[in-house]
């Protein structure tokens, strides 16, 4: 079971104060219950009992301006097969595949995070547990994407299927 963790804070020499400590070992809990963290490690840890492995991505939400967990579909990852599974950070590449509506899609490029989204037209919206949770009810047409990140380039991309050159520019 994954409960409310208790958390230990060490911070690097140059911020180390009794009153910083304190601060962040106060706000971590606080992190967690908003950030659904919880659930989004137990989704993974079940994922583990049936793939054999979990993925979470964590990362920046610019719009709330904090930090963003996320459990990812063990079929819509897929790492660098000669990386060893158990240890990602040394993986070359890892990718993963994103389904949303068209109309997100444009909304991502009207906010400046992607361009070339207006030669998508998208298609049928998918029938398995690819359709992101909360897409809303609706919305018609989807794109398949591929999220790629070269690690030892540290480049990212991001691929549309439906492209005949399928870069959307970030």
């Amino acid at each position: 079971a994954i409960n409310d963790p208790e958390f230990s804070v060490t911070l690097p020499i140059d911020m180390a104060d009794p009153a910083t400590e304190l601060l962040v070992r106060e706000l971590l809990p606080y992190i967690w219950r908003d950030l659904s963290i919880q659930r989004e490690c137990r989704l993974a840890v079940r994922d583990a009992k049936l793939f054999k492995f979990g993925v979470v991505q964590v990362g920046w939400n610019p719009e709330s301006d904090a930090p963003a967990i996320l459990r990812v579909s063990p079929r819509d990852f897929f790492p660098d097969p000669d990386a060893d599974r158990t240890d990602l950070s040394k993986s070359k590449w890892v990718f993963r595949r994103i389904v949303i509506s068209l109309a997100e899609a444009k909304r991502m490029a009207k906010d400046g995070k992607w361009r070339n989204v207006e030669r998508l037209k998208g298609g049928a919206p998918p029938t398995d547990s690819r359709k992101r949770a909360g897409e809303p009810r609706g919305a018609d047409r989807y794109v398949t994407l591929y999220d790629w990140y070269d690690r030892a380039r540290k480049l990212h991309m991001v691929f549309a299927d439906e492209l005949k050159d399928p870069t959307l520019d970030l």
